[in-house]
């Protein structure tokens, strides 16, 4: 009987996994991101739909989802490169502490009004609630890199908008991930305090923050030292090299993940300060500066399998009835985010004094948010199994609507301000889903983009991985 339950949950892993990489490419063709289609099919095939992947599995497959979600957090931590925020800083730093304090206060405030409305928080003491309501305003700080760089690719879009908002986003959503292990732990803290007390009890968070960057910065460490050259006796092609450089990267971010639950560090912090680390090594033979060009092709290589298993794995666990139940509040929650990103971006080019032009369009390229939003969520679901899977479905559905909303915006800013070279036909949606760089025509300087699900890297020809940020500057 045991053989026989394995037999099927293989062959309904197999079977959902075909139907996730089909659903995406049907998403493609019609215009819709591929991501949507991971969703759709892991909605379809979990405990909530037609039950092909059942709760127990589920629950078996959660190293497999924690091991993608280490890899999106490494991967974004890996895209913060140090060195190159040096000629905006002013204007980098003053937009994003005024759009993260505006999206978070504004959501926070939103989630605790409609607080009785939520059966999750409804009962809860109003502390409890408080820092509920704290956690849906650092997940609404979120944004997502890889959709800002599809959108860049579709429009060839250059200039001093683009590299702005590519600027802010990268950090943003580095800081994003330190703002969540500080709510998680006080959320703990809140959540526990019966059980606990003293000193100890208020150090806690500190402690917890501390073991997280340790980890992370031995984790990159090792992870810098196993993507070195190999052996030149193996011969290998460059696309094997990048493989097994991803296999490396999967495995130490994995192995870094798994270590910092046990220790009860924050997982995603530690595996940001991995990516932020290997990111920010030297090249081999080359000056501080620089930035190993090993790393972009390492992720490339693994990114096409981690999309369609985590977000597929997301989708089986959405709860169907509370996603439809909290329609309206995912409506309002994500108006009200909108509305606050808007002001942050107007009071942030003010206080960096940014061109008047920019300052208008900038809030338009601060909508969309993915898997990274997507992966905080989830988190919350881990840490919290009483009220954060509900916690999870409501704010996937914010996820979505900013997902569908924010591309045409920012395409139609990046119009607006004259940085468009080149208007098609191709949705941000197709550009999205290119594994494969594209290359600008002749006569303009080479970009290529390498794509990760929240992530991207941009090549110029002949040099080092550099930020999208500084590629467009260079390239303008």
């Amino acid at each position: 009987m045991a053989a026989g339950q394995v037999l099927y949950d293989t062959a309904a892993v197999v079977v959902a996994g075909a139907c996730c990489f089909a659903a995406g490419s049907a998403a493609q063709r019609v215009k819709l991101p591929q991501i949507t289609g991971y969703l759709v099919a892991g909605i379809l095939a979990g405990p909530y739909g037609s039950r092909l992947i059942s709760a127990p599995l589920l629950s078996a497959l959660q190293p497999v989802e924690s091991a993608c979600l280490a890899v999106i957090a490494m991967a974004a931590g890996a895209e913060l490169h140090l060195g190159e925020l040096q000629r905006t800083r002013r204007q980098v730093l003053c937009i994003t502490a005024a759009v993260i304090a505006a999206s978070w206060a504004a959501v926070a405030v939103a989630t605790e009004a409609v607080a009785s409305s939520l059966p999750f928080m409804a009962l809860r003491p109003r502390a409890e609630q408080l820092v509920i309501a704290s956690l849906a305003g650092t997940l609404a700080c979120a944004r997502s890199p890889a959709s800002a760089i599809a959108v860049l690719r579709e429009t060839e879009g250059q200039g001093p908008y683009c590299s702005l908002v590519m600027a802010v986003v990268v950090v943003k959503d580095v800081l994003v991930f330190v703002m969540f292990a500080t709510n998680l732990e006080v959320a703990s803290s809140v959540m526990h305090r019966a059980s606990s007390g003293g000193l100890a009890h208020l150090a806690h968070p500190a402690v917890s923050l501390a073991m997280s960057a340790t980890l992370g910065v031995a984790g990159g460490a090792l992870a810098g030292a196993l993507l070195g050259p190999p052996p030149r006796a193996l011969r290998l092609t460059a696309t094997v090299t990048a493989r097994l450089r991803g296999v490396v990267l999967v495995l130490v971010a994995a192995a870094v993940f798994a270590v910092a639950e046990a220790v009860a560090a924050e997982p995603l912090l530690a595996c940001v300060t991995v990516g932020l680390v290997v990111a920010n090594r030297k090249a081999e033979g080359g000056r501080g500066g620089e930035v190993p060009e090993d790393l972009a092709p390492a992720q490339a290589a693994i990114m096409p399998l981690v999309n369609p298993t985590f977000f597929g794995l997301v989708g089986c666990s959405v709860r169907v009835g509370a996603l439809l139940g909290g329609a309206w509040v995912a409506t309002v929650v994500a108006v009200v985010r909108g509305a606050a990103v808007w002001g942050g971006s107007w009071v942030g080019c003010k206080a960096g004094a940014s061109d008047p032009v920019l300052s208008r369009r900038l809030w338009q390229g601060m909508i969309t948010q993915a898997g990274i939003a997507m992966g905080l969520a989830k988190g919350v679901a881990a840490r919290f199994p009483v009220w954060g899977p509900d916690f999870a479905t409501l704010m996937i559905g914010v996820v979505l609507i900013n997902m569908l909303a924010g591309p045409s915006l920012f395409r139609g800013a990046i119009v607006a301000v004259g940085e468009a070279k080149r208007r098609t036909a191709r949705t941000h949606h197709e550009a999205s889903s290119d594994m494969e760089p594209r290359v600008i025509p002749k006569g303009r300087p080479q970009l290529k983009v390498h794509s990760t699900p929240d992530v991207a890297l941009t090549v110029l020809p002949g040099s080092a991985p550099v930020s999208p940020a500084v590629a467009k500057a260079t390239a303008s």
